[in-house]
């Protein structure tokens, strides 16, 4: 079986950084205004540094190089942190102008590119950050990262290990290391990575989601529910990881465990087609067909062989014979390892002489 139903890696951030009023080489006859954006601008809220650095770069007032490059950097840390990662990028490329050297700032541009699901562009900048500084574990792991959103998963892996090597602590690396693991159907390896993020990181919610989902993979249920169920203990307002461990549950059967765990999920993100597809399955289970093919109609915003083969199985159940072999004939066409297409039949009770 695929793996399906989380979010399972993560991006490291640019950290904003501290400086203090003695690096901005403000003259004797800057006015008061000036002081004050200066203040706003080296502060911790997001959208005072925002304004405050607006301020100075666009004062007119005479400031040194460096200072207007710390300006851009500040600014742009603050734009990535409000999600405006357009004109964080805008902002590291002035500081880039200034400092072309200066690898970091790559690796910040990269972060921000990726945010904007721009990975190629986001690739091209992590490499120039690890040509300047090859022993940036930050660059290597989250050149991991946008090679794994391309669906690179051997390079992903083979830059994850240079993280980790450079940071054998490195807790996100193992977790993602594990996830492109996954994706690669290694998940003895991938169950290893995860495990060593939890022993370092106990409170890891997203690293026990991810080895639950493995877990299931190679045939051990109870210990994916009880990964499941730590990761909600971990993080109760997550959307995601119920909406993960609703769907593991149905897989394994229990309609009404998976339902309690997708009711959360969407009582959290009512907005989330997907999760209608995971509540489908439960209802499915549990006999209540009209529900459940009312929530998969829900879920069809983009649909993939499993949204397909589900509702064939309620339209089979349903008796409209007619849309049932419409689904499966979509199924079949979508569907990319028919052996996971037939393995998903037989948890649905339908075979191809149904339709």
């Amino acid at each position: 079986m695929a793996v399906h139903r989380n979010l399972a890696t993560q991006l490291i951030l640019p950290i904003a950084v501290s400086v203090t009023s003695a690096t901005m080489n403000t003259t004797t006859s800057a006015q008061e205004s000036m002081k004050q954006a200066l203040h706003m601008c080296l502060g911790n809220d997001t959208q005072a540094v925002i304004q405050g650095c607006t301020w100075m770069l666009d004062s007119g007032q005479e400031i040194s190089q460096f200072s207007r490059a710390t300006a851009h950097l500040r600014r742009g840390v603050a734009h990535d942190m409000a999600k405006n990662h357009a004109q964080a990028v805008e902002d590291y490329s002035a500081v880039l102008d200034i400092a072309p050297e200066a690898g970091r700032i790559y690796r910040y541009r990269g972060v921000a590119y990726s945010s904007m699901q721009k990975h190629t562009a986001a690739i091209r900048d992590f490499n120039k950050a690890l040509k300047l500084n090859p022993d940036d574990a930050e660059a290597w792991f989250n050149r991991g990262f946008s090679y794994g959103r391309k669906e690179d998963y051997k390079r992903s892996i083979s830059d994850y290990d240079q993280a980790i090597q450079l940071n054998p602590e490195f807790v996100k690396a193992l977790n993602n290391r594990g996830h492109s693991q996954a994706m690669l159907k290694n998940c003895e390896a991938a169950v290893a990575d995860f495990s060593a993020a939890i022993e370092l990181d106990p409170e890891h919610a997203l690293a026990y989601a991810n080895r639950a989902d493995c877990y299931y993979q190679l045939g051990d249920g109870k210990a994916a529910v009880a990964d499941h169920n730590r990761s909600l203990e971990l993080a109760p307002d997550n959307a995601d990881l119920y909406n993960a461990s609703c769907w593991t549950k149905g897989l394994l059967g229990d309609g009404a465990a998976a339902l309690a765990d997708c009711n959360e999920a969407l009582r959290l993100a009512p907005e989330v087609p997907q999760f209608y597809d995971s509540r489908a399955l439960a209802y499915f289970l549990l006999g209540d067909l009209e529900r459940a093919l009312a929530d998969e109609n829900r879920s069809m915003s983009e649909p993939d062989w499993e949204n397909y083969i589900l509702r064939a199985a309620i339209h089979h159940r349903l008796d409209d014979s007619k849309s049932a072999r419409e689904d499966y004939r979509s199924a079949r066409h979508a569907s990319e390892d028919k052996t996971e297409l037939k393995a998903r039949m037989d948890l649905l009770g339908i075979s191809p002489e149904d339709f």
